[in-house]
């Protein structure tokens, strides 16, 4: 038990310590890297790439005196968490992000299909790996993105915001 503390003392220290400069490709992609990739979407109106997204669920809440609409929308490839400020939707945040397919791209280029070559290249190692296939790019307490592989290519993207 107590090596395990250890060993989870000493990943959070190592995640903690490294800090991306403002402006690397790294904390871009992490920072805007869903919504370079989301940007043929006008989420206020449930449409990408000029077709509906289906809603999957709605759930009204409210937090620090802002009432929202948390939202999943969906579509053959992309599914996207988003909380609209209530009552004008045109205010976002953006919580979660699934890309499996298409050819939508994101900082650097990086898209599904991209070689892990690239992307690591691009990106740098992550702060740990989530599995032998997926790697996770981490901003402790703020949002983090995760990049899985197959056969050596991106399948699948990542990314959750921590909001409140």
């Amino acid at each position: 038990m107590r090596t395990i503390l250890t060993l989870i003392v000493l990943l959070s220290i190592a995640v903690l310590a490294r800090a991306d400069p403002p402006g690397s490709l790294r904390e871009e992609f992490l920072s805007r890297g869903a919504a370079v990739a989301l940007a043929a979407c006008n989420l206020p109106r449930r449409t990408c790439d000029g077709k509906s997204l289906s809603v999957q669920s709605i759930e009204l809440g409210e937090s620090n005196d802002e009432k929202r609409s948390v939202e999943m929308l969906a579509k053959p490839g992309l599914q996207v968490m988003v909380a609209f400020a209530l009552p004008n939707r045109q205010s976002y945040y953006l919580g979660v992000v699934d890309i499996n397919s298409g050819r939508r791209r994101t900082v650097g280029g990086i898209r599904i299909g991209s070689s892990r070559t690239s992307v690591l290249h691009a990106l740098g190692e992550p702060d740990y790996w989530a599995s032998s296939s997926c790697g996770r790019f981490v901003e402790v307490g703020t949002r983090e993105a995760v990049v899985c592989f197959k056969s050596g290519r991106v399948s699948s993207l990542h990314w959750e915001y921590f909001v409140d």
